[in-house]
């Protein structure tokens, strides 16, 4: 019974061009604005209109400024921790974290 209502049987679900355009994707609202949900299509021209603004900088310098710190404490654990599980920890952590910076670095100078 659950599943009679499955059956892709209801026109209304589909777009007006016939295609099956996936499902849609949720953007939120202004403060006091419901939701909307668009298309991929509507998502990807919705994408394209951002731009960045002084709290998006500010992050990606305060999270480099984090993940810097996250490698000065990794780069001590080979010396400091007894536990090998710490040190593996560490390696994922310094692993994982380089990258990261990488791309944030990129992304500043990218977006001036």
């Amino acid at each position: 019974l659950t599943l009679g209502g499955c059956d892709g049987d209801g026109g209304d679900t589909k777009p007006a061009s016939g295609k099956d355009a996936g499902p849609g994707v949720v953007a939120p609202g202004r403060p006091g604005e419901p939701a909307r949900t668009l298309t991929a299509e509507e998502a990807a021209k919705e994408a394209s209109r951002d731009t960045a603004n002084s709290a998006d900088f500010r992050y990606a310098q305060m999270m480099i400024k984090h993940h810097s710190q996250a490698l000065v404490m990794t780069e001590l654990a080979p010396e400091r921790a007894s536990a090998a599980a710490v040190k593996r920890l560490a390696e994922r952590i310094s692993a994982g974290q380089k990258p990261e910076i990488g791309a944030m670095e990129g992304w500043l100078k990218r977006n001036g």
